[in-house]
This record gives C-alpha cells, structure tokens and sequence, in this order.
C-alpha cells in the first residue's frame, strides 16, 4: 500500500488524500498513480518500484511503454535539451541533444560555465576552442594545437586529413592521399650510440641499388593525373628483403596485407652504395695518375 494524494476529476473534485505507514507516497491525478517516491526517498516515473544499481543512492527512474524521455526546458519556447534512451534491449541507444536550431551542446565541468569541450551546429566538435573549424578541432594554449577532419570521397593533396599548427602557422600536414608535408629541414630519428649495440659494416649495396627499378606510376585509387616517381616493392625484396615488410593496409576485420618498404634504412643503403661509389672513383683516379705519371717517365 501507500499514502497517496489525488487530483480528482469526479464529484466536486479537488485534492483527495489518503495515508498508511508503509512509507511509500503516492502523486496521482484522475486516480492514477503518476509519481512514486518510496521509503528510501527514490523517485518513480511510471514506475512503482524505482531502483537504481547501487541501493544506497537515490534516483530518478523513468519508464514508459514507448521511448522515455527525461527533458529539461528553458522558459523560451522550444528553448529544450533532452535525453533520452532506446526502450529496447537490441537498440539500447542513448541519446543526448540539443534540439534548438543553430545551438551548441557543450560539455562542461570544475564549475557550471567551465567550458571544457563543444559540438557546434554543424556537428563540428572543438575542444579548448569555440569555434571548430573541422570534424574535430582541437587547440591548447601550449605547442600541440592542431585539426583533425576527414572526407573518403576526396583522396588527393587538395583534401587535409590532418593538420597541425602553432604560432598561427601550419607545421604539418597529412593529405588526403597519405602524402605527408612538414619542415622537412626540423625533422630528427632518434640515432644516439647510447641506444644501439651489435655493430658492424654494412653489406655492399652498390649492385643491389643499380638492380632496382626506379619508375614512374600512378595509384590504382588516385584522384589526379600526377605521375609518382618511386620503386616497387616486390622489385626491392628480389635483391633485399631486408628492406621490405608485410603490412596490414586494410583493417582488422577486413585485412589488407601490403609490401612496404624501409624507406629510412633504403636511404642508408643508397648513402652505403654512394661510399663504395666514391672508393672505385678514387682507386681508379689513382690508377689514372699512376698510369700518367709513367708515361711522363
């Protein structure tokens, strides 16, 4: 049982009030039960029993036949922000918005107008900015500011997939085809003697760079008529698989698996084959001078 108090709409109607000792209030109106606050003070929203995960916390429960919605209303007219979840288990989506045209939804927290994080109108979201200016954009008050956006259907150096900034300038860039552009001059691997061991000389490399290919292509999926200057991998793994590796360019689910190339240690075996270049040009230049040198005897 419980004590209730009722909005009647029969006889002269008004307030109707009727108690017990279970502890349990009952808000009705017509003579059914609307709001349900129980003994442990739970409030129950079309609901009888409200009840939360933990027993020692008091909640709020809202349960309908359809799709439940708790939402929150300004005194402006369609001034509303809603939450509401999916009333079936094979959904069971939650939803959170904002649903005045042209508004934000902003996060906030460490006070009520601490602004940490924004989606804006056009479903940009920015953190620690205002007004993001891409899919995400994300900017500190330090060196790592940058953007972050995407678009599948433009797979060329027009289209930034990444970009990042400081000093009001642009510092990096990842181009909607993977090419990548930066200050080339600024960038640094990691090569300090402290963080190797088990040296020894290369191999010679100067007959397998000359076995190489090096050709002119395009992409089977790119967008421009630009040729690209390169090699080919599996032309690279006939004469030195050392500086060819299998990787995953597709995704976990749907793998991918690809040829790719060392392109760092490939720079050092053309830097190898330059050396052993300049030691035959020198062993012949002593050659030639002896030769000269006796035949001016």
């Amino acid at each position: 049982m419980a004590s209730s108090i009722n909005a009647s709409t029969s006889g002269a109607g008004g307030v109707i009030t009727s108690a017990d000792n279970s502890g349990i209030l009952n808000i009705q109106t017509a003579g059914t039960t609307a709001v349900t606050v129980d003994a442990s003070q739970n409030v129950g929203i079309g609901t009888a029993s409200p009840s939360g995960r933990n027993g020692s916390n008091r909640v709020l429960q809202v349960s309908t036949a359809n799709e439940p919605e708790i939402k929150i209303a300004t005194t402006g007219a369609g001034q509303n922000a809603w939450l509401s979840f999916s009333p079936t288990a094979s959904s069971g989506d939650a939803w959170i918005s904002n649903i005045v045209a042209g508004s934000n939804l902003i996060f906030a927290n460490g006070g009520y107008t601490t602004e940490r994080m924004r989606i804006d109108s056009s479903g940009n979201l920015g953190v620690g900015t205002t007004s993001a200016s891409a899919k995400i954009d994300v900017l500190t008050s330090g060196n790592g500011t940058g953007f972050l956006s995407e678009n599948s259907n433009q797979a060329t150096t027009g289209n930034y997939l990444y970009w990042g900034y400081a000093s009001s300038a642009t510092r990096f860039v990842v181009y909607g085809n993977g090419g990548i552009a930066n200050y080339q001059a600024n960038n640094v691997n990691l090569s300090d003697k402290n963080v190797k061991k088990d040296f020894a000389s290369a191999k010679s490399y100067l007959d397998t760079i000359c076995a190489i290919p090096v050709q002119t292509f395009r992409y089977i999926d790119q967008q421009d008529d630009e040729l690209n200057l390169g090699v080919v991998a599996q032309d690279v793994q006939a004469v030195a698989p050392e500086l060819v590796t299998e990787v995953n360019w597709g995704t976990k689910e749907d793998p991918k698996m690809c040829l790719s190339i060392y392109q760092t240690d490939l720079q050092y075996a053309l830097m190898k084959a330059i050396q052993e270049l300049n030691a035959k040009v020198d062993a012949q230049a002593a050659e030639i001078a002896a030769l000269q040198a006796k035949v001016g005897s």
